[in-house]
């Protein structure tokens, strides 16, 4: 037989006649079976973000029988160095906030030598219990920025966080957030005390707030020579835009029941 002048076999006419294409019949479950899988692991991949940014969240009540206890173990950054006043400096940010659900009452640590930069290992009077948020803010004069050769080295440092968390610890009920160093990231920068903070915090309970985001927008802090409530801003801590935003990652860690 031929068809177009070609010779055809007969099976050949008859799928042409019907249409057929030799292909196994399409199961109408597939495309829902497909779904049902796309959503399943839509949800799934829902599930493990809500639970990854649940477990940054520490959960803090206000006693009702006294004030909340803010302790603050922290470097020049909380005395709002450079911010346009001292009221828009992280420290006082968090506080502010902190106070539109009730009252609190700050504690600061001090420094062992009132000439030396507050580095983790120079950390004094951390109270020995009472505390119900401790918010630990150090490592930036550890890493040296102005000075190389006065970096505290890395094993040196990792004792002295331990130390500072196993001090803050004897609060029994205490929350801790630990903010990492302000700079840039890289390994002859921030990133080996990062780590350092991140490790102990979290093995102890603590949440961490990494702070080379906000450093690296670079309009986070200077210019230099700006006016500020401590006189003309250098070229490294924070501005209000800064602060403002090391106050937001803190506050972030918070949930208020």
């Amino acid at each position: 037989m031929k068809l177009w002048g070609k010779p055809v076999t007969l099976l050949a006419v008859a799928l042409i006649v019907t249409g057929c294409s030799g292909s196994p019949t399409e199961d109408p479950s597939i495309q829902a079976k497909a779904d049902a899988f796309s959503a399943k692991v839509k949800a799934d991949m829902k599930a493990e973000a809500d639970a990854a940014a649940e477990a940054k969240i520490i959960k803090l009540s206000f006693p009702k029988d006294r004030p909340l206890s803010v302790f603050y173990a922290a470097d020049s950054l909380s005395y709002s160095l450079f911010s346009s006043t001292e009221a828009n400096g992280y420290r006082p940010l968090v506080n502010a906030e902190l106070r539109k659900h009730g009252q609190i009452l700050e504690q600061r640590a001090t420094k062992a030598d009132p000439q030396a930069l507050f580095k983790v290992g120079n950390v004094q009077d951390v109270p020995n219990s009472g505390v119900d948020l401790a918010i630990l803010e150090l490592g930036t004069n550890d890493m040296g920025t102005a000075d190389v050769a006065s970096r505290t080295p890395i094993d040196q440092f990792h004792k002295d966080y331990v130390a500072l968390v196993n001090n803050v610890r004897r609060s029994a009920n205490v929350q801790v957030i630990c903010v990492g160093a302000w700079g840039g990231r890289g390994q002859t920068i921030t990133d080996p005390y990062d780590f350092e903070i991140q490790k102990i915090c979290e093995a102890n309970g603590g949440k961490y707030v990494d702070l080379t985001d906000i450093y690296e927008l670079k309009d986070t802090f200077g210019p230099k020579g700006t006016a500020t409530w401590l006189g003309p801003a250098d070229n490294f801590h924070p501005n209000d835009k800064g602060h403002r935003a090391i106050a937001d990652l803190i506050l972030e860690r918070i949930r208020l029941s």
